[in-house]
């Protein structure tokens, strides 16, 4: 098990960001844009259907 953990330390920490990997940063933003953009659509259809189109409030 030694043998392991000495291995594990001697990996230089570049590409690395506060401790995790700057990847992970990559995946967290991806996915922030991706939620952004699906209700930010649903916004505008929304508005869409109200302004152009007979649909209430509720129905929209």
């Amino acid at each position: 098990m030694s043998g392991i953990a000495s291995i594990g330390m001697a990996v230089p920490e570049t590409g690395r960001l506060f401790g995790h990997p700057q990847g992970l940063y990559v995946c967290f933003f991806t996915a922030i844009w991706e939620r952004f953009s699906f209700y930010g659509m649903k916004a505008l259809l929304l508005l869409y259907l109200l302004k152009h189109h007979p649909f209430s409030d509720r129905r929209g």
